[in-house]
C-alpha cells in the first residue's frame, strides 16, 4: 500500500496540477470541486465522477466539474490527471453577508401588484404596466442558472421552463423556505 501512495504522490508531482490556493476563505475540510477541461464528454465525465466517489455536473457544452470528497491519496491521484483535469479547488463556503432592501420595493404588497419586476420597477400600481412592458419574446433560448435554497419548479410562472441541476448542499431541491 505504501508503494502505491509513493507512486501517485510521485505521478502527481510529475503533473503540472496544483491545489488552487483557497487564499483564506472558509473551506469544507477534505471536499474539492474538480473541474475538467472542455473537451471531456459527459462519458468521461461520469466516469470520472464514479471513480472519485463524486457528483458531475455540467452547465451547457463548456464547464464539467466533479464535488468529491477525497482522501490524501485520491486527490494526489486526481492532481496526476492533467489530461481531464483543468483544475482542483477547495469546496468554499459562501456566505451572505448581509440584505438590503431596495426603497422602491416596499416590503408590504398593495393592489395585488405582483411581487415580479414589474412590482419592483415602479412606484405605484397604477402606472406598473405602462413602466414595464415585457416583451414575451425576451429570454428565448437564453438559460438562468440559479444559486438558491430551492425553487419550485411546479409554480404556474415556469410552465415547465424550470428543471432541477446539480444539489451539492444536500437535501432537498424544492423550495423549502417559501419564497
Amino acid at each position: 500500500m505504501l508503494r502505491a501512495q509513493i507512486l501517485l504522490s510521485v505521478a502527481a508531482a510529475a503533473s503540472s496540477l496544483t491545489l488552487t490556493p483557497h487564499n483564506g476563505d472558509e473551506v469544507v475540510d477534505g471536499e474539492y470541486i474538480i473541474i475538467l477541461r472542455e473537451d471531456v464528454n459527459a462519458t468521461v465525465l461520469s466516469g470520472f465522477a464514479k471513480n472519485v466517489g463524486g457528483t458531475s455536473m455540467s452547465i451547457g457544452d463548456k464547464f464539467k466539474a466533479v464535488h468529491a470528497a477525497l482522501d490524501t491519496a485520491k486527490l494526489n491521484w486526481v492532481l496526476g490527471q492533467d489530461e481531464i483535469v483543468k483544475e482542483v479547488e477547495h469546496n468554499k463556503i459562501a456566505r451572505m453577508a448581509s440584505v438590503t432592501e431596495q426603497s422602491m420595493c416596499s416590503a408590504v404588497q398593495v393592489n395585488n401588484v405582483s411581487w415580479g419586476q414589474t412590482r419592483c420597477t415602479t412606484n405605484s400600481p397604477e402606472n406598473a404596466v405602462d413602466a414595464f412592458a415585457h416583451d414575451p419574446a425576451w429570454g428565448n433560448n437564453v438559460n438562468i442558472y440559479v444559486v438558491d435554497t430551492g425553487v419550485r419548479c411546479t409554480h404556474e410562472e415556469f410552465a415547465g421552463k424550470c428543471s432541477y441541476g446539480v444539489n451539492t448542499a444536500g437535501g432537498p431541491s424544492t423550495d423549502e423556505t417559501g419564497h
